[in-house]
């Protein structure tokens, strides 16, 4: 509503997918080619979710799974006088474009039938493909469309400051403020090993969020954190932090400010010794083809990882771009 300016930054930013009540899938995965997978072509991100099976479906003791939290936060959200039908059109259907896309995905059903097929004769075993949890809690934030204050991130950085002997943060990108540089700091001085992996400007995919970077990068490296920043040559968007051996969080949350104080975003923190080896597995790959930030402007790179050159008029735009952010940061 252009008569409306105020309302235009409200967005849903969680990701899952819930079925009966039998399971549930949830991370930070948007819904399209690029962080899908591409049928024809290899542009991509790297992306992570958690897949939480209900052991007791069917049972008494059925709704004691953590589903039925992220059910919930659904029907809250569903129910929001902010969410309506976006259209009643019946002839969209007969819409050319509406057609040909509807055939794409029943054949990529089909084919997904055929290649798959104990996901649909119900012969899969999600008991021998999953591992067991002591605890699953859904961390959400406010759902309204203004500003919000910042319940996820506080609650993810309580859980860190507990942490005995080490915390590892793997988000896109990084944009702080005071208070969260602040709260940072607190966990590195409390904590014996805090590492953060984050896309380097070169590999990354959002360039709102690099622009930005360049300009505070000197405020997060004086927190004390061990940062590092990703080349692997496709930009990661994975969300997740692990907090000692047997802690780890899963979700749609990007350490930012939009993240912070904007968006609407979800966390499952998971207790389970067997997951946060499998996450701290997955983690490590990634952090293989990085580099060491060492200080503002210097890095340690391994001999394997290659720096993408960006064109001068790039850097450009960042710094331009940057600067014109900087009033309205929150937005990036």
């Amino acid at each position: 509503n252009l008569l409306a300016p105020w309302k235009s930054q409200g967005r849903m930013h969680d990701k899952y997918v819930i079925v009966d009540d039998g399971a549930y899938i949830l991370g930070g995965r948007n819904t399209f080619d690029y962080f899908l997978g591409d049928y024809d072509t290899k542009n991509k991100s790297l992306d992570r979710e958690v897949l939480v099976y209900n052991t007791g479906q069917g049972g008494a003791d059925s709704h004691e799974s953590s589903l039925f939290q992220v059910e919930e936060y659904f029907e809250g959200v569903w129910n929001m006088p902010e969410c309506r039908l976006f259209h009643d059109d019946e002839n969209l259907r007969d819409k050319k474009r509406i057609k040909e896309q509807t055939a794409l995905l029943e054949k990529r059903y089909e084919a997904l039938q055929e290649n798959y097929k104990e996901l649909f004769d119900g012969s899969y075993d999600y008991l021998s493909h999953t591992v067991p949890t002591n605890r699953i809690r859904l961390v959400s934030g406010p759902t309204g469309i203004y500003g919000k204050e910042p319940d996820v991130f506080y609650t993810l950085t309580e859980l860190m400051k507990r942490a005995e002997k080490r915390v590892v943060i793997h988000t896109p990108y990084v944009v702080t403020n005071d208070y969260m540089n602040q709260t940072l700091s607190e966990i590195v001085n409390t904590v014996p090993d805090v590492k953060m992996v984050i896309n380097s400007v070169e590999n990354g995919d959002n360039f709102v969020a690099s622009s930005d970077y360049q300009y505070h990068k000197k405020d997060v490296v004086a927190t004390g954190i061990k940062l590092y920043e990703y080349d692997g040559g496709y930009s990661t968007h994975g969300k997740s932090l692990v907090i000692d051996d047997d802690l780890c969080a899963i979700g749609s949350y990007n350490f930012d400010l939009r993240s912070t104080y904007m968006d609407t975003e979800l966390m499952l923190v998971i207790q389970s010794e067997e997951l946060t080896g499998q996450l701290l597995g997955y983690m490590g790959e990634i952090e293989k083809d990085c580099r060491t930030v060492v200080d503002t402007h210097n890095y340690i790179v391994p001999d394997h990882v290659t720096v993408v050159e960006v064109p001068f008029w790039k850097r450009a735009a960042w710094k331009v771009v940057g600067l014109l952010l900087q009033p309205v940061r929150v937005l990036a």
